[in-house]
């Protein structure tokens, strides 16, 4: 029963990170822009732009885009057990 439980969790876990993540990265491709990794960037407003700071902006794209392979992989690894 706590497995089921735990499997179940695993899944769900999974599958909501990587709705997340992977909202943000289409929201950062649509509109241009992302904030930065920390509070305090979301406080002062801090964001990436893609034209002005091209290299920050595709480093965070690329990250949150393993971000998203990691719970895909969580949620289909716990579905395959």
């Amino acid at each position: 029963m706590q497995y089921a439980i735990r499997r179940y969790f695993k899944i769900f876990i999974g599958v909501i990170g990587a709705l997340v993540s992977g909202a943000l990265i289409v929201s950062g491709l649509r509109g241009g822009s992302l904030p930065g990794f920390s509070r305090a960037d979301l406080i002062a407003g801090v964001v990436y732009h893609d034209a002005s700071q091209a290299s920050q902006f595709w480093f965070t794209i690329f990250f949150w885009s393993v971000v998203c392979a990691g719970f895909i992989w969580l949620a289909w690894s716990a579905y395959r057990d």
